[in-house]
């Protein structure tokens, strides 16, 4: 509040001074301080205005305060600040000096983790066993060579054993970047079938590997401005599992009795990004238009064509409150039966239907809106001590108490008869309870109730570098 006010009152006294001149001011210069690290066209790529722009008075204090947040929220920055220097009334020429805090860039951690979707999975149905862990390390560095760019690499053991890099430059040349990904995983237990909307886990009693999986991934990605996203991707993905599996278990697992899938996909993304804050949005908007072909039409075993949708949109409103509401609807265009493996639909990553947290609902085709009524009751930044590197003693704390209200419906024409929670409207509600940190990670606590009058008491949490 004393930041906006600050430029509030410089604007008012200018304009007092210069009160006969024209209501618009130009951009003559614009300088960066602070960035060590950070190259100064990462900068200037995440603001959505450049020298020789013309922005109008009145909305002058607002353009500035939104590219401080939009600055803070790419997570390289603790502190910005977007000052005001230089103004030439007789020309209505000023220049602009952005003053950058950088964050901590490298985050080296242990992984100590759920194999299982959720706490509650975890603690209800498997006992709390400490054979769905994963554990390894990993290593990321959000701002590897001072581009925003991202390296990744990762490796775990446990549950599902994984050796995963990436790599994500998105400054290359005019807006134009590229990312690439190579994943090896492998799973001595695993999900071959759902039945009452609940994964059935199967493991061979020597304890084999039972599925095997290879994926490799290139993209070109395109940023027309601050908002604009363009991404084109080649993926291949080489898949093998258990003979058991398909003979006994499930013969759908991989189509046709088969035991190795393989293919190309080929993949294009549009996204149009006005959100603040990403991992949990204050305001803005976002759009997303995903498009997925696998099998290039030329492989029996698989071909499938899938498209998906996705709008949210945040409202911040008397000063407290946050209204959030999410659409996304996702359908396969060709109506042929696909590999179990890629029915999911809700109840994995980041299409949960409230209420619904112990169970999952496979399908082709889906539509879910995710709505919810924030109210803030708790922000502060601390500062910690000398004992704690100096890029991390900025400590953004926030809570947030919501109610959730959602609605689903999910098509499934291939296994109606086990799985009551697809083909039928589902709701869930209930409150909850948020804490946020450093913008970058929250732990969450639900009360949610479902259509069919369940009850519970669901922990979630996560984090986004």
């Amino acid at each position: 509040m004393c930041r906006c006010f600050q430029i509030f009152v410089f604007i008012f006294l200018w304009q007092q001074i210069a009160f006969t001149q024209k209501d618009f001011v130009v951009i003559s210069l614009l300088t960066i301080q602070g960035n060590d690290k950070t190259k100064p066209e990462a900068i200037l790529r995440e603001i959505d205005f450049s020298v020789n722009d013309t922005i109008e008075l009145i909305n002058l204090a607002s353009v500035l305060l939104e590219n401080e947040k939009r600055l803070k929220s790419t997570g390289l920055f603790s502190e910005v600040d977007v000052n005001l220097k230089n103004w030439n009334p007789d020309v209505q020429e000023v220049n602009v000096h952005i003053i950058v805090k950088e964050g901590w860039y490298i985050y080296p951690y242990v992984i100590f983790e759920l194999a299982d979707r959720n706490f509650n999975v975890w603690a209800n149905e498997f006992d709390y066993s400490i054979q769905r862990l994963n554990y390894g390390v990993a290593l990321t560095h959000i701002n590897f060579s001072g581009s925003k760019d991202k390296f990744k690499a990762k490796l775990q053991f446990g549950f599902t054993g994984k050796y995963e890099m990436s790599y994500e430059y998105p400054y290359f040349k005019n807006g134009w970047g590229f990312s690439s990904n190579f994943f090896y995983a492998y799973n001595k237990e695993i999900s071959y079938k759902t039945f009452e909307n609940r994964p059935l886990f199967y493991k061979a009693d020597d304890e084999r590997n039972l599925l095997s999986q290879i994926r490799g991934s290139f993209a070109i990605t395109k940023r027309k401005n601050a908002y604009t996203f363009h991404t084109a991707r080649l993926l291949y993905f080489y898949g093998k599992v258990d003979s058991e599996i398909p003979s006994k278990l499930n013969s759908n697992y991989f189509l046709n009795g088969n035991s190795v899938l393989q293919f190309f996909r080929l993949e294009y993304e549009f996204t149009y990004n006005k959100l603040r804050y990403p991992l949990y949005p204050e305001y803005g908007y976002l759009w997303r238009i995903n498009f997925k072909k696998d099998g290039f039409g030329s492989s029996k075993k698989y071909n499938n064509t899938e498209i998906s949708a996705e709008y949210s949109k945040h409202l911040n409103f008397l000063k407290r409150f946050i209204y959030s509401t999410r659409l996304k609807i996702k359908g396969n265009l060709q109506r042929n039966r696909i590999p179990y493996l890629y029915t999911q639909a809700l109840g994995y990553n980041n299409d949960n239907l409230t209420g619904y947290q112990l169970y999952v609902i496979d399908g082709t085709d889906f539509i879910l809106m995710n709505n919810s009524l924030k109210f803030n009751i708790f922000r502060k930044d601390f500062y910690f001590k000398k004992w704690v590197p100096k890029k991390l003693r900025p400590f953004n704390t926030q809570i947030f108490l919501r109610f959730n209200g959602d609605m689903s419906y999910v098509n499934e024409p291939f296994n109606r008869d086990n799985n009551p929670l697809s083909n039928t409207f589902l709701y869930g509600f209930g409150p909850g309870l948020d804490f946020i940190f450093f913008h970058n990670m929250i732990l969450t606590f639900d009360f949610s109730i479902n259509k069919l009058g369940e009850s519970g008491f669901f922990v979630g949490g996560g984090f986004q570098f």
